[in-house]
């Protein structure tokens, strides 16, 4: 059964909302009745479309500065604490149902509003969208001289696209503060951090910031991994993330580790082979042991376990992965993951017959698989056999591995 989880702090904020009042003025009703009755979109012609996207544009704009406003008014009142929201973001966030980063977004524009007065009246007009506030709110105290150049790029801003606003704001950044680019990315290196933090279904939740480059390194990169790999490939684009994460770690702990040297251990009992779990006790099945002892990143720990707990007897980590030779007469001969072509760079050597049943580390024993692919075959999905000293992929389902 698939489980659905949120985090605490969105828990957190559900309650809050929860609790809110719903009293409001009752002009908001009317705004909410002018919307029923505006006209349906196929009775219109093509120039009375054309108009009605520029006045609901602006009347749209209109009601951000409002929502804009309102939470200025809030935090000057000190609305969240009065409702038990902890932070004026919070109250926004849990109100509007918008990201965290949103709310507080929001607070930031109501109190930058209040010191560009052309900028806040072109709002309230409509004349100008919320992006083209936070454009300009975001770089108007690194311009030389901003409050008389004021009028002029709100008076572009109600002209152009955002877009074009930022490269003029950015242009004038750099005539004010030619060394700003060094400064911005110093001060954003300083926020990088990540956190992975374990869930109770015993997944880990990923979050945290990094800087510019970093950032890009990382998802040029997953983007080149994350293709799909056929029609069949119904994976979303998340997943394809996570699992080009995967193959990336894969790739580079076997790089640099390549006699499975980890701080990660799988503990297998001598008198059961089969099933078996990590160091910190979490138990894990036979299935994903069995596709554990294929992995070149992880030790295998063979011992028995007493009433004093689990006894080591030997660390098994070289017989039962492949020698850089073999790995090079694999990628010889499967040219990649024998099931999507990935190339041999992100692939595991896998045993065909289990190294837990038996099997052994020979070049007739082995095929190269992505992590992906040899997650699948573990699961059962396909099957391999070896034809002629080739590899064969057959249907599932598979049957566990022996223990």
């Amino acid at each position: 059964m698939t489980t659905l989880e949120i985090s605490r702090q969105a828990r957190r904020r559900m309650r809050i909302a929860a609790r809110l009042p719903t009293r409001h003025p009752r002009q908001i009703d009317h705004v909410s009745t002018a919307i029923d009755q505006l006209p349906e979109p196929d009775t219109l012609n093509a120039e009375e479309r054309a108009a009605a996207l520029t006045a609901i544009a602006r009347q749209r704009n209109r009601l951000d500065a409002y929502l804009t406003t309102l939470a200025g008014h809030a935090d000057d009142n000190h609305d969240s604490q009065i409702l038990g929201a902890g932070t004026t973001g919070t109250l926004i966030t849990a109100a509007t149902r918008c990201d965290p980063a949103t709310g507080s977004a929001v607070v930031s524009r109501a109190k930058g509003l209040r010191d560009h007065p052309h900028l806040q009246q072109a709002y309230q007009a409509g004349t100008v969208t919320t992006s083209h506030v936070a454009a300009i709110l975001a770089d108007a105290g690194r311009i030389d001289d901003f409050p008389h150049l004021e009028a002029d790029l709100v008076t572009l801003a109600t002209t152009t696209e955002p877009r074009e606003v930022r490269n003029l704001l950015r242009t004038l950044v750099d005539q004010s503060h030619p060394d700003h680019l060094d400064n911005d990315f110093a001060k954003h290196r300083e926020k990088r951090g990540i956190s992975l933090n374990p869930l109770p279904s015993g997944n880990y939740r990923l979050d945290g910031h990094l800087d510019p480059i970093t950032g890009k390194r990382l998802a040029d990169t997953l983007s080149d991994l994350m293709t799909r790999t056929g029609p069949d490939d119904t994976r979303t684009p998340t997943q394809r993330r996570a699992d080009a994460l995967a193959d990336l770690l894969s790739a580079a702990q076997a790089n640099r580790k390549p006699f499975g040297i980890s701080g990660v251990s799988i503990l297998i009992d001598a008198d059961t082979i089969g099933a078996g779990h990590l160091d910190d006790a979490t138990l894990i099945g036979a299935r994903l042991t069995d596709l554990l002892t294929c992995d070149p990143i992880l030790s295998l720990i063979i011992g028995r376990t007493t009433s004093s707990g689990f006894q080591p007897l030997r660390l098994d980590r070289l017989a039962r992965h492949a020698t850089h030779a073999q790995r090079q007469a694999l990628a010889a001969r499967d040219r990649g993951c024998i099931r999507c072509g990935a190339p041999p760079a992100r692939c595991e050597a896998h045993h065909i017959i289990g190294w837990a049943s038996g099997g052994t580390t020979d070049l007739e024993n082995l095929a190269l698989l992505c992590s992906r692919c040899h997650h699948d075959l573990h699961l059962g999905h396909f099957t391999i056999t070896m034809t002629n000293a080739m590899p064969t992929l057959g249907p599932g389902p598979r049957a566990p591995p022996r223990g």
